[in-house]
């Protein structure tokens, strides 16, 4: 489900359950994304990480890996899973399975 553009953002942001894979330092932990674009994320994850550390984030519905930084670390959800905010490091329009309008 697309929202309205907001003029400040680089893409539109979709609603959508993503189950990922987040890697950094050797640790691992398993996650899904809350809202994607083009852009980033917000994922929520076991896995504890400050803003500015890089992690890998797999897509494990499609297999593919792609580097990025947290921009953004919240609270715990109701599950237990941090929030965090992540910004893809390369440009890979399609990561999340589907074309962002």
């Amino acid at each position: 489900m697309a929202e309205a553009a907001d003029p400040r953002r680089r893409s539109q942001r979709v609603v959508a359950q993503v189950p990922i894979r987040v890697a950094a330092g050797g640790a691992e932990a398993l996650g899904q994304t809350a809202v994607v674009n083009e852009h980033g994320a917000l994922i929520l994850c076991g896995m504890n990480a400050a803003d500015g550390d890089e992690v890998r984030v797999t897509n494990t519905v499609s297999g593919e890996s792609v580097a990025c930084r947290i921009v953004w670390a919240g609270d715990e959800d109701e599950t237990g899973l941090k929030k965090y905010g992540i910004e893809l490091l390369e440009e890979r329009p399609r990561f999340w399975g589907f074309e962002i309008e």
